[in-house]
């Protein structure tokens, strides 16, 4: 998600449909590189219990043993 600035109610619903769909499949969504305004909102609407936020890729890899 690195350069994305804003995130407003649309972005939000369209993440929270991303989620339904990775759960019911048994996984996870992983959302990287996320920008203090954009890790800002997802905090406020307490997505941030669904979402994992991590830094980079990298991180995400390292931490599914990929």
């Amino acid at each position: 998600m690195a350069g994305v600035d804003f995130c407003d109610s649309s972005a939000l619903g369209a993440m929270i449909s991303l989620y339904k769909a990775a759960t019911r499949a048994g996984g996870r969504l992983y959302l990287t590189g996320v920008g203090p305004q954009v890790a800002s909102a997802i905090a406020v609407t307490s997505l941030d219990q669904l979402f994992l936020l991590r830094a980079d890729v990298a991180q995400v890899l390292a931490e599914i043993g990929a």
